[in-house]
């Protein structure tokens, strides 16, 4: 009974998902699991950072 549920719950927020990915700009998914805190963002300045020189 609970797979019946998550799955009444999960196939609907990947629908969503995918709606917004296609509205969205180009690493949107990136930056979503960044702000998550669920990826890593190695190779880019921190995001509080005021003033970068390369």
């Amino acid at each position: 009974m609970t797979t019946l549920y998550s799955l009444f719950i999960c196939v609907p927020l990947f629908f969503i998902f995918l709606m917004e990915e296609k509205k969205a700009n180009r690493g949107f998914v990136r930056h979503a699991l960044y702000a998550l805190g669920v990826d890593k963002a190695e190779g880019y300045p921190p995001i509080n950072i005021t003033l970068f020189h390369q």
